[in-house]
């Protein structure tokens, strides 16, 4: 009877603590103040996997970020904290950092300019920049578009812009991982910059010799086109924006768009008709629309080293 009694005491024990074990279960807390019950079946520096079970329904297997967990109370009753911040860590120590740049704009041959930007940090955020342009170091462009016009007139452009700025960045923005890496001279910026610059080039002008009707519509009628040389200078105020990133600390490119003012002493065609006067290159920045004083934008793409 006794050996019975013991037995039965043992089952009822065995039982107790194995439903004990059963309803216990591995929980996370979210930052936002969710817990999620269930068992963790996977970890990594980057997410978390927990398997939740459903009542008449296949278990559910969810994966958190580890940037939206605060903590893990495990069934065994250990834990595991997270940090509520992305570690900051620098690629390099910032000593070792370069804080100056030669860049150019890759693109500008391909219009008929070649701009050298000479860049330096003096600060954590803070930096200016100092572009030469030379107008004319690059491809001879046609004056106007050879599939719509079927001419080959050439620009023939020379002369020089210089422009300046300052830049105001953001904090870097290299990632990997729970870590965030960074460079001084990496992220996004905003650089108001001054332009002034005086070229000459070859441009045409077809004089109106007169109108005609053509199916009951008024055209006006223009003469043979005539090549003549312009002497322009130019001035424009703009609002920069854009990205840079670094290599290796050597490497580095980036991009910017602007937006602002622009004036020049340029002419309107009188009696003629002619594209410039619509939008005209400045090489540094175009100008949209007739008049001395209208809209510039600009679009730049760059890349240099760094020392």
């Amino acid at each position: 009877m006794k050996n019975n009694c013991f037995v039965l005491f043992a089952t009822l024990c065995g039982l107790l603590m194995t439903g004990n074990l059963f309803a216990q279960q591995d929980k996370l807390y979210l930052k936002n103040g969710t817990v999620i019950e269930g068992a963790v079946i996977e970890t990594s520096d980057e997410t978390v996997k927990i398997k939740i079970k459903r009542t008449g329904a296949e278990d559910l297997v969810r994966t958190f970020s580890v940037e939206e967990l605060d903590r893990i109370e495990f069934r065994d009753g250990t834990s595991q904290a997270f940090s509520h911040e992305l570690e900051v860590t620098p690629a390099l120590d910032i000593s070792e950092m370069k804080r100056r740049g030669i860049k150019i704009n890759f693109f500008g041959p391909l219009y008929g300019h070649t701009d050298i930007t000479y860049e330096n940090q003096t600060r954590p955020g803070r930096a200016y920049e100092v572009t030469l342009g030379i107008i004319g170091l690059g491809k001879n462009r046609n004056i106007e578009s050879e599939f719509l016009f079927g001419d080959n007139n050439k620009r023939s452009a020379a002369g020089l812009f210089v422009s300046g700025g300052f830049k105001f960045q953001t904090k870097p923005t290299y990632r990997q991982k729970n870590k965030r890496y960074t460079h001084l001279m990496q992220g996004w910026f905003i650089k108001p910059t001054v332009t002034a610059g005086a070229y000459s080039q070859n441009r045409i002008r077809r004089e109106r010799i007169g109108e005609e009707n053509v199916f009951g519509i008024p055209v006006t009628l223009y003469g043979q086109p005539v090549v003549e040389k312009e002497r322009i200078t130019f001035g424009a105020i703009e609002i920069k924006a854009g990205k840079q990133w670094v290599f290796s600390n050597s490497f580095y490119m980036g991009f910017d768009l602007g937006l602002g003012y622009v004036f020049d002493n340029a002419e309107s065609s009188s009696g003629s008709f002619d594209f410039s006067d619509v939008v005209r290159s400045h090489y540094a920045m175009s100008k949209f629309g007739s008049g001395n004083t209208n809209f510039a934008g600009s679009l730049m793409f760059q890349v240099g080293i760094l020392f």
